[in-house]
């Protein structure tokens, strides 16, 4: 593992339910050792934008606004030297112009900002809807799936303090949760991490893909592939810019920092 991974003490995990209906969120801290005694929910809840006849933008931009406040909240004055953050989401279903909508603002407002880029390395986690099912156990379905990933979310979380979880919060929950134990992972106390997550997120076996010209290899493990996780640094990239002004053909280089 990079010495610079080891360096990191604790993690901030956000989990997030994105949605232009109402995005869940559940934000936790993850120390050294990720026994009970050693994580704590900072937050839980949902966002909901309160014009929806706005443009899938605006909706999709105030959502993004709303949820950075809350984690700029959480680590106010906190020194982030030795402190990670791990976004963890679902990945936007294929063909989903609304989640896929919701997902690149999400990340282009989040990757920011001043405060968030004050964390010592940044990780964005997706999980398919279908893996994490499997891997929650959730075999419910219709109306009663909703029901039952409350009563997982549950599981995770005291409802004493938390009495108000709604159906999209309780998704959050539960990827934040994969973000835990990647976290976990990440600071070498695996042995706490169930099996069924532990292969799932590190197993290093290739398997085949695909048929014909499309027939390839990928990695099992969600913590090898860079659709599912990648780190987020901010890089310099050009862009090439002409100016219909001028008679001669010429490019001009413009750089811009992502």
């Amino acid at each position: 593992m990079p010495k610079e991974i080891t360096d990191i003490g604790r993690w901030l995990v956000v989990g997030l339910d994105p949605s232009l209906s109402r995005t869940g969120y559940a934000l936790m801290w993850v120390w050294d050792t990720c026994l009970d005694a050693t994580t704590e929910w900072l937050a839980v809840g949902s966002l909901k934008p309160d014009d929806a006849s706005e443009p899938v933008w605006v909706r999709s931009k105030a959502i993004a606004l709303a949820l950075r406040a809350q984690i700029v909240r959480a680590v106010e004055e906190c020194d982030l030297t030795r402190t990670g953050l791990i976004i963890s989401l679902e990945a936007p279903t294929p063909r989903n112009d609304f989640l896929s909508s919701i997902n690149r603002i999400l990340h282009l407002v989040l990757l920011q900002d001043a405060e968030i880029l004050r964390f010592n390395r940044i990780y964005i986690q997706q999980t398919n809807a279908s893996t994490l099912r499997s891997l929650m156990g959730l075999k419910a379905t219709g109306a009663k799936n909703k029901v039952e990933n409350v009563t997982k979310a549950y599981s995770f979380l005291d409802k004493g303090e938390f009495p108000n979880l709604d159906t999209d919060a309780c998704d959050a929950v539960l990827m934040a949760m994969m973000g835990r134990y990647s976290a976990a992972i990440l600071l070498g106390d695996d042995l706490i991490v169930p099996p069924q997550f532990l292969t799932k997120l590190c197993d290093g076996r290739q398997e085949p893909v695909g048929k014909g010209l499309h027939k390839r290899t990928r990695t099992v493990g969600i913590l090898h592939r860079p659709e599912y996780w990648v780190r987020y640094q901010r890089q310099p990239c050009r862009v090439l810019l002409r100016d219909a002004r001028v008679k001669k053909a010429r490019l001009d280089r413009f750089e811009v920092s992502i």
